[in-house]
C-alpha cells in the first residue's frame, strides 16, 4: 500500500513553513493591528518578586518572594495585627529603595506601633486620611498616576522604585451616597449595597494600573467567621463583594493565638498567618510567628517603642518541630525537613531554649537563640535551595533595585506599550473623578531611593531583648 504524501505548508516563494510558524505569524499580525488601536495584547509570563526577610515567609508565599504588580488583601478579626503586617510588607519595599503610601480609612490610627515596625523611618510612608469610601479610591488612583508620571518624566528614575499603597481599611468608610442619605433622613435605612458595586468597578479597573510597574496594592479588611449550625460548615465572610476577592493575588488571614505575654524586657503575641487564597502557589498554607514589642532608649532620655515579626525564629521552629503545621502535615513534612537541615534544641538555663545544627555549621557548644540561627540559615543559599524543593517553593527572579522594571522582564517589551496605553485610560478616569469633586491637581513628587542598611532585614541590631 502506497504511503500518503504529507502535505507541506509553503510561503509565496515555495519555502516550507512549520505549522507553528503559521500560527505565530497570524498572532503577530493580529497583535500589530490591535496595538494600533490601543488594545492590550500578548501575555507576560514572568513573575518578578520582591525579596522577603526569611525562609518562613517564602514558605507561606510558596515563592521565593512577594510577586509584584499585584493586589493583596490582609484580613482578620480585631486585634490580630493585620494593619501591622501591611506596614511590614511596605517596609520590604523601603529596604529595596522604595517607599509607600497609607490611605487611612478607619479613623483609629496607631502611629507609634506603625513607626516601630518601620524602625522609626518616618519618611518611609506618606499618610492620607480618607473621609469616605470614594476618598481612598481617588487618592489611590491619583497617587498611582502621579507616581508613574514623575518616574517616567525626563530626568526621572524610570521604573526603578518599588512602591506600596496600603488602604486601611477597604470597607471602613461609607460611600458618599450612603452618607448623603443618612444626613438627609437623619438615620440609616436599608438600601442597595452601593459600596460593593463601587468596589467591583474599581477592582476591575485598578489592576491594569499596576501592569509593568514595581508596585503593590494592599487592602486591609475585616473577616467575619460564621459556622452553620446544621452542617458545621465554616463560612469566611470578607466585606467588599466577590470582585475584591477575585482580583487579589493572595489573601492573608491573620489570627492572634492566645493573649499577649509579658516577659522581663518585652511583650510577645503568637500570630497565625494563613493564605485563604494564593494565585501563585498552594492555598491554605499557614505559619505561626511571634510579634515582639519593647521599649528602648534611642537617645538620652528618649524611650521609643520598637517591634518586629520574628520571621527568623519562626523558620527555625518550623524546621525543628513543624510549628504551625497541622498534625497530619507534621508527620509527613518534619522528617523530610530534618533530612535537609537538622535542627536540635537544648536547654540554655536563664537564656531559655537554644538551637544548633550540623548542616548550618553550628555545634552544640555554640548553640544560639532561634532568631540567630534563623539569620545563619539566610546565609546558606545551598541549604535554602534544598528546603525550597521539599516545601515546593517556586524560585522566581528577584526585583533588582535601580534597574528598570521592564528590563528585568527581558523579552516582553510589549508590556511597556500596554502600560503606556493604560496610562492614557487612567488619566481620563482621573479627570472624570476630579470633575466629581476629587483631589484637584496632584503635587506629590516621586520618592527618593534610600540606602541599603548594612544589616538588611533585622529591625534592630542584634536580637533586641533576650529570649525566654
Amino acid at each position: 500500500m502506497a504511503k500518503r504524501k504529507k502535505s507541506e505548508v509553503t510561503d509565496a516563494i515555495g519555502r516550507t513553513i512549520s505549522a507553528d510558524e503559521v500560527f505565530r505569524r497570524s498572532i503577530q499580525a493580529v497583535q500589530e493591528k490591535m496595538q494600533k488601536k490601543g488594545v492590550l495584547v500578548g501575555h507576560n509570563p514572568n513573575i518578578t518578586v520582591l525579596p522577603v526577610p526569611a525562609f518562613i515567609m517564602r514558605y507561606l508565599l510558596q515563592n521565593t518572594g512577594l510577586p509584584m504588580s499585584c493586589i493583596y488583601q490582609v484580613v482578620g478579626p480585631q486585634g490580630c495585627y493585620k494593619s501591622t503586617f501591611a506596614m511590614e510588607i511596605l517596609r520590604w519595599h523601603r529596604l529595596c529603595g522604595g517607599k509607600g503610601m497609607l490611605n487611612e480609612a478607619e479613623t483609629k490610627p496607631t502611629p507609634e506601633l506603625r513607626n516601630s515596625v518601620l524602625n522609626w523611618d518616618i519618611g518611609a510612608v506618606d499618610i492620607e486620611d480618607c473621609a469616605t469610601f470614594e476618598d481612598w479610591q481617588r487618592k489611590t488612583l491619583a497617587m498611582t498616576v502621579e507616581f508613574q508620571k514623575n518616574c517616567e518624566r525626563e530626568g526621572g528614575p524610570g521604573r526603578t522604585l518599588p512602591y506600596c499603597i496600603v488602604v486601611d481599611t477597604l470597607t471602613g468608610k461609607a460611600s458618599e451616597h450612603t452618607l448623603k442619605n443618612i444626613h438627609k433622613e437623619g438615620h440609616a435605612n436599608l438600601h442597595f449595597p452601593v459600596e460593593a458595586r463601587q468596589m467591583a468597578d474599581f477592582m476591575r479597573a485598578y489592576p491594569q494600573d499596576l501592569l509593568g510597574w514595581p508596585m503593590t496594592f494592599i487592602g486591609v479588611n475585616h473577616l467575619k467567621i460564621a459556622k452553620d449550625a446544621k452542617t458545621g460548615t465554616v463560612d469566611y465572610n470578607i466585606p467588599g463583594g466577590w470582585a475584591l476577592k477575585f482580583q487579589c493575588a493572595a489573601i492573608f488571614e491573620m489570627e492572634r493565638l492566645g493573649s499577649i505575654k509579658d516577659f522581663s524586657n518585652y511583650k510577645a503575641a503568637l500570630v497565625k498567618i494563613s493564605t485563604l487564597k494564593n494565585s501563585y502557589g498552594a492555598d491554605n498554607i499557614r505559619i505561626n510567628v511571634r510579634f515582639k514589642t519593647w521599649y528602648q532608649e534611642d537617645a538620652p532620655g528618649v524611650q521609643r517603642l520598637h517591634s518586629r515579626f520574628e520571621w527568623w525564629e519562626a523558620g527555625i521552629l518550623f524546621l525543628a518541630t513543624g510549628q504551625g503545621l497541622t498534625q497530619a502535615k507534621q508527620k509527613t513534612m518534619v522528617p523530610k525537613l530534618r533530612e535537609v537541615c537538622d535542627i536540635h534544641e537544648k536547654a540554655g538555663g536563664s537564656a531559655g531554649k537554644l538551637y544548633w545544627s550540623k548542616r548550618l555549621g553550628v555545634t552544640s557548644a555554640d548553640a544560639m537563640h532561634a532568631h540567630d540561627l534563623g539569620m545563619q540559615l539566610e546565609l546558606r543559599p545551598d541549604v535554602l535551595t534544598d528546603l525550597y524543593a521539599v516545601c515546593e517553593i517556586t524560585q522566581q527572579p528577584y526585583f533588582r533595585p535601580g534597574v528598570d522594571y521592564l528590563k528585568q522582564q527581558e523579552g516582553y517589551e510589549h508590556v511597556g506599550h500596554q502600560a503606556d496605553e493604560v496610562d492614557v485610560a487612567v488619566g481620563r478616569l482621573q479627570e472624570l473623578q476630579e470633575q466629581q469633586g476629587g483631589l484637584g491637581p496632584a503635587t506629590t513628587k516621586y520618592p527618593q531611593p534610600v540606602s541599603q542598611p548594612d544589616s538588611e532585614w533585622p529591625t534592630s541590631a542584634g536580637d533586641g531583648p533576650g529570649e525566654p
